[in-house]
């Protein structure tokens, strides 16, 4: 391995943690929820159908990231689902992270949804 790919393998793990905790610095007492999905994920796009068609966000205040192509958004799903005791088979998207808790998945996540804001 060259030496420049030793660099930039090592400015992006630097980039990533960096980001990481800029980020929880931040958030560390925020109540928003977290959302995570991946563009490309048709369980993702089922729950933001849902969101959007239930303005969930008006009850449930959250931040979106989108983890397939941005690895900062990654580590912070991956550092949530530890939070949670989850192992890396467990975790996935859509996943959401609210109050301390981990909901994976479309129904988990719409289900939750529905016992907060009283929608379908």
């Amino acid at each position: 391995m060259t030496k420049k790919k030793i660099f930039i393998i090592i400015a992006f793990v630097i980039l990533a943690v960096v980001g990481t905790l800029i980020y929880l610095g931040r958030n560390r007492n925020s109540n928003q929820a977290l959302f995570f999905y991946g563009d490309t994920c048709p369980h993702c796009k089922i729950v933001e159908e849902y969101m959007n068609n239930n303005q969930t966000e008006k009850t449930v205040p959250m931040r979106k990231f989108e983890v397939y192509n941005n690895p900062i958004n990654a580590q912070i799903l991956q550092d949530k689902a530890k939070q949670c005791g989850l192992n890396d088979q467990q975790i996935g998207v859509p996943f959401l992270w609210k109050d301390g808790k981990c909901y994976v998945g479309e129904e988990e996540i719409i289900n939750l949804f529905k016992s907060i804001t009283g929608a379908n």
